[in-house]
């Protein structure tokens, strides 16, 4: 059995990198402390909050008493990003190197990088690598995506061509078209056309087969090399205001350049998230763009007139009610989403800043 959980403990120092499970989130900074090793928990039947450090541990940490679970030891380097694969698997990757006076993937500069991609296997605490080490990199890998499935994760690299691997034997996929793509201003995995949408009228439903972004056939059909990898999609926005639409089968990736989608918003695309059905994309003039995969009278764009969209949020990751903008230098708005036909979108519910005007 566990050990008993430890006593609450008082506000640390910052640190590197933060994910949730159930549902999963994106990563962002916290301050926790760094506790003594102690064994993996017995069951994760509950919910923790992972944590990278600037050590390159990795804590599970116990939200409703802010006790550390258990700490691993995974990375050589500062932890720079988490994501949790399901809530047995957890994802985390670091990125070292960069020249001279450049040790941070947060920083610009040329020089060389060594990325690593841990995957931690929970309750057993087995770890392995999920992306080996390519050996010396132009760029620093600064995110994680994780298909809709869970076959494919794709890689993104600062100012450099995305490189997407297949989970389940760590083989590259793609490996022709991805390399040529230029660098995207954001991107994520398109809703599956498979999940059940929304409640619509009459006339949506006739309407909702041509929902998708591209007129690609069964998306999330079986036609892929195996039973278990499903054909899905990827949307990749470009600065210049285009977009690029990757379809992946099996091994494969056919590639759609679409000059103006009415999935995304307008002008130049700074944050871009999926939510169950949901396609929310926010751009450097403030206005946000809701589009549903299934019901085209569901899309809804609307001017903000807070500033920079900088990250989007959901409540739920399969089933979402409602999203939480970053906006402008920390403001943070929660809006409720859309739920039947009228597809009105409200008011922000709340709204709050970051502390002291400071940027989460």
């Amino acid at each position: 059995p566990p050990p008993p959980p430890p006593p609450p403990l008082p506000p640390p120092p910052a640190a590197a990198a933060v994910a949730q499970a159930q549902p999963p989130s994106p990563p962002g900074a916290a301050s926790v402390p760094s506790p003594p090793p102690s064994p993996p928990p017995a069951a994760v039947s509950e919910t923790f909050v992972a944590v990278g450090t600037e050590s390159g541990h990795v804590l599970l940490l116990r939200p409703s008493c802010r006790a550390v679970a258990c700490e691993f030891a995974l990375h050589q380097s500062p932890v720079r990003g988490l994501l949790w694969a399901s809530p047995s698997l957890l994802l985390s990757f670091s990125s070292s190197g960069g020249g001279s006076g450049g040790s941070s993937a947060g920083e610009a500069g040329g020089g060389t990088w060594r990325n690593v991609v841990l995957a931690l296997s929970l309750p057993e605490g087995d770890v392995r690598e999920l992306a080996p080490p390519r050996g010396s990199e132009a760029a620093p890998l600064v995110g994680l995506r994780l298909s809709p499935s869970g076959a494919r994760l794709l890689l993104l690299y600062r100012e450099a061509p995305p490189r997407m691997l297949d989970t389940r034997t760590a083989a590259s996929v793609g490996g022709h078209v991805l390399p040529t793509l230029p660098p995207a201003s954001a991107v994520e995995w398109l809703p599956p056309l498979s999940a059940t949408p929304l409640p619509a009228t009459p006339a949506s439903r006739a309407s909702a087969p041509g929902a998708a972004v591209a007129s690609a056939p069964s998306r999330g059909s079986a036609d892929s090399s195996t039973p278990d990898a499903p054909a899905e999609a990827l949307l990749l926005t470009i600065p210049d205001g285009s977009t690029v639409e990757l379809e992946v089968r099996g091994s494969r990736i056919l590639a759609r350049r679409s000059a103006s989608p009415a999935a995304v918003a307008p002008g130049l695309v700074t944050a871009l998230a999926r939510g169950g059905q949901w396609l929310v994309s926010g751009s450097a003039e403030g206005a946000v763009c809701l589009w549903h995969a299934a019901v085209p009278e569901a899309r809804r764009l609307v001017a903000t007139h807070r500033g920079v969209v900088r990250a989007i949020g959901f409540d739920d990751a399969d089933q979402p009610t409602q999203m939480l903008l970053l906006l402008g230098e920390g403001e943070l708005t929660l809006w409720r989403l859309p739920a039947g036909p009228g597809w009105e979108l409200q008011e922000p519910a709340s709204s709050g800043r970051s502390p002291a005007g400071r940027r989460p």
